[in-house]
């Protein structure tokens, strides 16, 4: 910036603090430096705290419904795992979905045979086996 006073010309020059440089901003996460003041912003699994905006406060991704748990969902700090009822475990090329254990496929197979029960009395059975959250039907 300069300003002309008659025949002289003075020069004023302003240099940008970096607040985030110079740890001055406290943002507890992400500081991003603008000219002449700063930004503070949250890693994902973060949102900014409502009443201080230096701070982070962490999402919990289960009681929001962003999970994509397909049975239980754990929140963690800046994140959320999951894992399944009895009878299930964790998918390992998709950590969100649960299978089905084959002992519980043997088991339903066994009572099918024990008892002589139709195709479709099996799959009402193997229904009535995942909306249990694992526990076996009566037969």
């Amino acid at each position: 910036m300069s300003i002309k006073l008659s025949e002289e010309q003075l020069d004023f020059f302003f240099a940008d603090i970096d607040e985030c440089a110079t740890n001055t901003a406290n943002c507890q996460q992400i500081c991003t430096n603008t000219i002449g003041s700063f930004n503070c912003s949250c890693n994902p699994g973060f949102s900014t705290n409502v009443t201080n905006t230096s701070l982070c406060d962490d999402i919990d991704e289960c009681a929001t419904n962003t999970s994509t748990c397909q049975q239980i969902c754990m929140n963690t700090i800046g994140s959320f795992r999951c894992s399944c009822h009895p009878g299930f475990s964790i998918n390992v090329m998709n950590t969100s979905l649960c299978d089905v254990q084959l002992k519980v496929i043997l088991r339903l197979s066994v009572i099918s045979d024990d008892v002589n029960l139709s195709d479709q009395e099996i799959r009402e059975k193997f229904r009535q086996f995942l909306q249990g959250n694992g526990r076996m039907p009566s037969i």
